[in-house]
């Protein structure tokens, strides 16, 4: 008996099990046969995988909105520069950079609302994840809010840390806050991953209402960026700083997360990664036992792990001098 003869239950637990990624990193796979589409269709569109040049179309298809949408469980979207998408296109003919920058951000702006307002449609909805290049840069607030304001959220993942993005981080007090909206959601969140190119410990400040303890299992925030190892203290900014030196928020955040753990149920991982002052090298605080250990990985998986590092009030020169002092 192949995979495809197998009864109806069978096998589509299997093909859940296996999960949409499977058929993304190849959609010819959907096209085993038409017994086996009817199965890996659901599968697939369960948990949705957009990039800035597929929102437009899932979000003009209204068809297909009222087929997926009451089964959708997560979304994931992926947003590229207007200048990485449409290079050849634009090569040797853009002669205002700056307008065609905003021109994308405003037209991005408006698709991230609109997914917003389906996926508060969507009664399955609880996975959110929105990432972007780090070319991206001057979004909007307002769309956020409105993603964050989804209904049934339990697991968030935030990677917006292109320059200036979000731009809600840089104005006045009429503006929203994404930290302090982030905040609000910890009681019904079970999994938070989160790096903005403004943020502040206001996003682990205490919650306006507390009902037992939180069920938060995974909690990341991730203070470092690739291109940040020329500049060491370049990322992240406080939240609506506009002028003066970047401001490292790493002491709040191992603060606040180390009192994070206390309100937690089951923690399971709480880290937050960040460089040492003055020097390029990154690690990753964890929340629950107070071990530091090197991150190396600045591109790839924040779950990586390194060596511990000596957590010393007596740092050694950052630079490497090679100089040793005496008692």
């Amino acid at each position: 008996m192949t995979l495809v003869q197998l009864p109806a239950e069978l096998l589509g637990q299997i093909l859940r099990d296996v999960g949409s990624e499977f058929f993304y990193q190849d959609v010819r796979r959907l096209a085993i046969s038409k017994r086996w589409f009817s199965f890996a269709w659901p599968v697939m569109t369960r948990d949705l995988q957009l990039t800035s040049a597929t929102l437009p179309f899932f979000l003009e298809n209204h068809a297909l909105l009222g087929h997926i949408g009451p089964r959708l469980s997560s979304v994931s979207v992926h947003l590229k520069s207007f200048f990485k998408e449409r290079r050849a296109v634009l090569q040797g003919l853009v002669t205002d950079r700056r307008l065609l920058q905003e021109q994308w951000a405003a037209e991005t702006n408006s698709r991230l609302d609109d997914l917003a307002a389906v996926l508060h449609d969507c009664p399955r909805i609880q996975g959110l994840r929105v990432t972007a290049s780090l070319e991206t840069a001057y979004l909007a607030a307002a769309p956020f809010v409105r993603l964050l304001a989804t209904p049934n959220l339990t697991s968030l993942h935030l990677d917006l840390a292109g320059y200036y993005s979000v731009e809600g981080g840089t104005g006045f007090d009429s503006e929203p806050h994404l930290c302090e909206l982030i905040n609000a959601l910890l009681p019904t969140l079970r999994h938070l991953r989160c790096r903005m190119y403004f943020i502040c410990e206001d996003i682990l400040g205490p919650l306006k209402v507390e009902d037992g303890p939180l069920k938060l299992e995974e909690v990341i925030f991730n203070l470092t960026r690739a291109d940040c190892v020329g500049t060491p203290g370049g990322f992240p900014r406080r939240c609506r700083t506009i002028y003066g030196d970047p401001f490292s928020v790493t002491d709040e955040f191992e603060t606040g997360a180390t009192e994070l753990v206390a309100r937690m149920s089951n923690p399971k991982m709480v880290r937050v990664i960040s460089f040492k002052p003055h020097s390029y090298q990154a690690y990753a605080f964890d929340a629950i036992t107070g071990r530091r250990s090197q991150f190396n990985d600045l591109e790839g998986s924040w779950e990586a792990d390194g060596d511990d590092m000596v957590d010393s009030d007596d740092e050694e020169d950052p630079v490497g001098s090679g100089e040793e002092t005496e008692d």
